[in-house]
């Protein structure tokens, strides 16, 4: 038996020594380490290259892209097995790896169905959250303003579509949103409008200076990327330029790569987080009409850098509910601030109590008092030696020089800490 049709290599223990660990396709793993500790080269690609199915993988580097771009595109058998060559595409706005196989989308593609419009608009608002509090802004008010803002795109996206619009009508809407008429007009008087759209734009869009000010301002950096012409030339269909076919590209077998970069004048995180909705959705589609009522072989979302490339608001009710379907989730984060500051303190720590197996590398300069893990309540660990209980529960943040898996018990019931190697030493 191949054990890659059943799970990842994570790597191998200290105690009891040599053991290999290994993470099945239905559990879900979450990665925290800083930056160059190691998370990309020693576990998140290791896992892409070994996995037999089709993925989508988030990066934020060139060098992760070429590092299994060629792998991912060989035979599932091998380049020596003579089948074909499985697809890929590649999200890349900046231009950073020209010659690749590109990934097109239109986002106002489907868009009439209200459903489709609302998740597409939840999407590209989930992308400004991380870049608002940045910017200064507070947690909770980002998260306003990107709810405030999911109201105003989703009704955008849902005229254009209605009414055969492009991309570039709704960027001339979303230039001046305050003074487009034309969306909340097609929202009242178009038969298949959804009803009280027009009721939920207009309320968005009126009211005090400060909120409107603020709420057109999300509007505007959610798609600000678009407004670059040789960006939006580049990422949406024109002529001779179709739409990328994804589900024929995952029925191959196929990998999606979002590459973008932390870049504070022009953030790819909306694109890439709806771009990522998308892919996932598409995945779940191919489940549930599978005749095996899954994905054969199983689907991997391979998130790298989740909190600052792909925050993606419905993570959470996927992690818990598409595992069964065949949905694999594996997602890093540097810190374990950044995901308060992304999802809000409640949603990060059901996030972490949903993630079945944690990775922490070494490497982080954190106060002592927050090096504990708030499902297991367990301190740092030195490797080779066992992990006492502690009574309180703090925030995951990396522990310095250590590396620790907290997974299940084998009761099933209270999850327990255990020392291991970290996997840069088996990946060698």
């Amino acid at each position: 038996m191949d054990p890659t049709q059943l799970g990842w290599r994570l790597g191998r223990s200290l105690t009891p020594r040599g053991v290999e660990l290994w993470v099945r396709y239905d559990r879900t793993t979450g990665v925290y380490g800083a930056q160059g500790s190691g998370k990309t080269l020693d576990l998140l690609a290791p896992a892409l290259l070994a996995h037999p199915g089709a993925a989508i993988a988030t990066l934020t580097k060139l060098d992760d892209l070429l590092l299994t771009l060629a792998e991912r595109q060989a035979p599932p058998g091998g380049p020596d097995s003579g089948g074909p060559a499985r697809p890929v595409a590649v999200l890349d706005p900046f231009r950073m790896a020209p010659g690749v196989p590109e990934l097109v989308w239109d986002p106002i593609s489907g868009c009439v169905d209200p459903m489709l419009a609302e998740r597409r608009a939840k999407a590209f608002s989930a992308g400004t959250v991380t870049g608002a509090v940045a910017g200064g802004r507070a947690d909770s008010a980002a998260r306003f303003y990107a709810a405030e803002t999911a109201k105003v795109l989703q009704g955008f996206f849902h005229a254009a579509a209605l009414t055969g619009r492009t991309l570039e009508h709704v960027l001339e809407w979303v230039a001046n949103p305050v003074a487009a008429e034309q969306p909340a007009e097609i929202l009242r008087q178009h038969v298949h409008a959804a009803r009280f759209w027009d009721g939920l734009l207009s309320g968005a869009l009126h009211g005090s200076a400060d909120t409107v000010g603020n709420t057109v301002t999300t509007v505007q950096q959610a798609m600000s990327l678009f407004f670059q012409p040789s960006i939006r030339a580049r990422c949406v269909p024109g002529p001779g330029r179709p739409a990328t076919d994804l589900a024929d590209l995952l029925a191959h077998r196929g990998t999606v790569y979002l590459l973008g970069r932390e870049d504070p004048y022009a953030s790819a995180s909306p694109l890439m987080t709806a771009v990522a909705e998308h892919v996932l959705d598409t995945a779940l589609a191919i489940a549930n009409t599978s005749p095996h009522g899954r994905v054969t072989p199983s689907f991997l979302a391979c998130l790298d850098e989740l909190p600052s490339t792909t925050p993606l608001p419905t993570l959470r009710v996927r992690m818990a509910n598409e595992r069964a379907l065949g949905l694999s989730f594996v997602y890093a984060a540097q810190t374990w601030r950044q995901m308060v500051v992304c999802y809000g303190e409640d949603e990060a720590r059901s996030l972490f109590g949903l993630t079945n197996n944690i990775v922490i590398f070494g490497g982080g300069r954190t106060s002592t008092s927050t090096k504990r893990c708030p499902t297991c309540s367990a301190p740092p660990v030195s490797p080779g030696r066992a992990s006492p209980t502690a009574p309180a529960a703090s925030a995951p943040t990396a522990p310095s020089k250590t590396s620790r898996y907290c997974g299940p018990s084998r009761s099933g019931s209270s999850p327990s800490a255990r020392p291991w190697s970290s996997p840069r030493t088996p990946h060698r």
